[in-house]
């Protein structure tokens, strides 16, 4: 004879004297707050602040031994479909949430409305190989998603200002173009020191 469940005594006793639903409620799978979801409407970008993923999301909000073994965010239906498995437990339960969605903009969306750059790359020397060198520069940086945000012509070359350093260094590595870098103090963003650096390329 199977025992029964010693909270709602209705079902069979799978885990602690309580059935796999009662059991699961213990680790507050459905009690977490309504979920907020920001989609930017420029790129697209899905995020549940402060976490980076969905999956991220409902490991900090479930409490105790549960594995978040997959996480679907469903747009049209407005729910996050989801499966946890407790430890202890052979079955994966699905659980669906309700979750709010607003349009806006994410933060590289925003930074790149402003203005925003974090590299300069300093295009000098034979003006005919700066600009097929300018050409080869910006495809690479757009198929890498990252933009140049505003051009400078001067009369020694050409200045681009780009959104990402990190990306900016990929590239021109890519391109096998030599360059010297030198960094300068921008300012201060959340407590962190902010850098922007200069690629300098002579061609």
């Amino acid at each position: 004879m199977n025992d029964y469940c010693v909270k709602c005594g209705k079902r069979e006793a799978v885990k602690n004297n309580l059935c796999e639903e009662c059991f699961l409620d213990s680790y507050e799978v459905y009690k977490f707050k309504d979920v907020t979801l920001s989609i930017c409407p420029k790129c697209g970008k899905k995020v549940i602040v402060p976490y980076a993923t969905l999956t991220d999301f409902l490991k900090a909000k479930i409490k105790g031994n549960v594995t978040v073994t997959s996480a679907i965010l469903d747009e049209g239906n407005r729910i996050i479909h989801y499966k946890i498995l407790p430890d202890g437990f052979i079955h994966s339960l699905e659980v669906d949430k309700p979750i709010t969605i607003l349009k806006d903009l994410c933060q590289d969306c925003s930074r790149l409305a402003s203005g925003y750059f974090e590299a300069i790359i300093q295009l000098r020397g034979d003006k005919d190989r700066i600009e097929r060198t300018y050409l080869k520069v910006e495809k690479k940086l757009t198929d890498n998603k990252t933009k140049i945000v505003k051009v400078e012509q001067l009369k020694e070359g050409l200045d681009l200002y780009v959104f990402s350093t990190r990306i900016t260094g990929q590239v021109l590595g890519f391109l096998k173009l030599k360059f010297e870098t030198s960094k300068k103090l921008a300012g201060r963003i959340n407590g962190r020191n902010v850098y922007r650096t200069s690629f300098l390329v002579r061609l």
